[in-house]
């Protein structure tokens, strides 16, 4: 059975390459904006392909939202 390669990231390597605060990563989680995996009461990791997915998603949103005109 071939395991398929799930890069997992902390809060702060996912702040670092998204190059914003900690306190934004947690932010947009709170906010639904990108998926976290809590492993235990103070274990949280991230699926960097997962993240990225739902930010493309949320900015593909953002220009279809302006190109018709709502802020």
């Amino acid at each position: 059975m071939m395991e398929s390669e799930t890069e997992l990231l902390t809060l702060a390597q996912v702040a670092a390459r998204l190059h914003v605060r900690p306190r934004t990563v947690q932010a947009w989680v709170r906010l639904g904006r990108i998926p976290a995996l809590r492993l235990s009461a103070k274990v949280v990791r991230f699926d960097w392909a997962a993240v990225l997915l739902e930010l493309r998603k949320h900015a593909d949103q953002m220009k279809a939202g302006l190109a018709s005109g709502e802020a």
